[in-house]
């Protein structure tokens, strides 16, 4: 199985070494994302010892950090990319657990389009599903923008798999420990979740369209499976 590993990052880059050490054995694969406006992961000794380190030309949204890591899988010529928040920390044998069930779905007959953790704080996505989805929506800056993706895999039949693997999340330590970011995420919240209301027919686990903007007709249950819940 061919496969990306991406963590991105903004700032707390103790929980961003402590979100490394704890994948080791995906070292080959991992590639950091460094979203900080001061460049902070520059010449750092400790991931370039470990990982690869990418400094995009400016600080990617979450969208646009998705969209680089599925055009980075597609030519690759991967069958998953696997993503980590930087304030996620996988406990020993974690990783390869979690790596070992997605092998075991790629072999399945099943139509899956991404593998959970703790959610999403380590996640797999089935590239067959990325080429039929494509990008994700840069109209979304951060949040929403996972929810977005994923009623889409879900709208178009894809499955959403917990693999109940047991990953930590320290909590959105990136957003809470920054006061530019936190009063960001007030401003925005609500603007992005009428959006996301406008888009889909519905608040979030309420959707009612199949495609964006556009009612559903089908007459098909567009209602979440009885598993889609938070561990």
């Amino acid at each position: 199985m061919k496969f990306i590993l991406g963590i991105s990052y903004v700032n707390r880059r103790d929980l961003l070494y402590k979100a490394v050490n704890s994948v080791e054995s995906l070292w080959p694969q991992t590639i950091v994302i460094d979203n900080s406006e001061g460049r902070d992961l520059r010449d750092d000794p400790f991931l370039e010892a470990r990982v690869k380190v990418y400094e995009p030309p400016v600080p990617l949204t979450v969208p646009q950090k998705f969209n680089y890591l599925q055009e980075l899988a597609e030519v690759s010529d991967c069958d998953v990319y696997l993503h980590m928040h930087n304030d996620g920390k996988a406990p020993p044998g974690a990783a390869k657990a979690f790596l070992a069930r997605v092998q075991k779905l790629l072999r399945e007959d099943r139509r899956w389009g991404i593998a959970f953790t703790n959610y999403d704080v380590l996640s797999a996505v089935n590239m067959e599903a990325v080429r039929e989805l494509e990008a994700w929506d840069n109209s979304f800056i951060q949040y929403f923008s996972d929810n977005d993706y994923y009623w889409r895999l879900h709208a178009a039949g894809y499955e959403h798999v917990w693999t109940g693997i047991r990953v930590i999340h320290h909590g959105s330590a990136s957003t809470q420990s920054d006061p530019y970011r936190k009063a960001v995420f007030k401003a925005i919240f609500p603007l992005h979740h009428k959006y996301y209301e406008k888009k889909w027919g519905g608040k979030w686990f309420k959707e009612k369209n199949r495609q964006a903007f556009t009612p559903d007709t089908s007459g098909m249950p567009l209602r979440y499976p009885p598993k889609w819940k938070f561990p």
